[in-house]
């Protein structure tokens, strides 16, 4: 029978070694330890007006143009996601699901319409 203890018992050299910790705050900025960007959130802000308003171009003109603002507004949800804050990271994901099924089901229904009617 093996003896179990000396698979578990690591000799001292293998442990792990923690992260140096840096004091200066010069050395922070370095380009080893970058500090990341501001965004700014209107991209994020944008997105979140336009999805519904294509919802309401959907009721009120042309599907057309409610496909056009819901892409316009998925495309400005993707350049938004960059931002630090994780709130406004949410809420542009979710306004971009938002848009997303607004273009799903209308191109569902247009690609119905013209293939039923053909």
């Amino acid at each position: 029978m093996t003896d179990n203890t000396k698979l578990h018992n690591k000799p001292e050299s293998e442990a792990p070694v923690s992260a140096p910790v840096i004091e200066n705050p010069e050395i922070a900025k370095t380009p080893e330890n970058p500090v990341p960007a501001y965004r700014s959130p209107y991209a994020v802000i944008a997105c979140v007006i336009l999805a519904p308003a294509a919802w309401a171009a959907l009721m009120w003109l042309n599907g057309y143009v409610a496909l056009g603002t819901a892409a316009a507004s998925i495309a400005l949800g993707a350049a938004g996601l960059k931002g630090r804050s994780s709130g406004w990271r949410n809420l542009g994901i979710t306004a971009i699901i938002c848009s997303t099924v607004l273009i799903v089901v209308l191109a569902a229904f247009l690609i119905v319409i013209k293939v039923g009617l053909s």
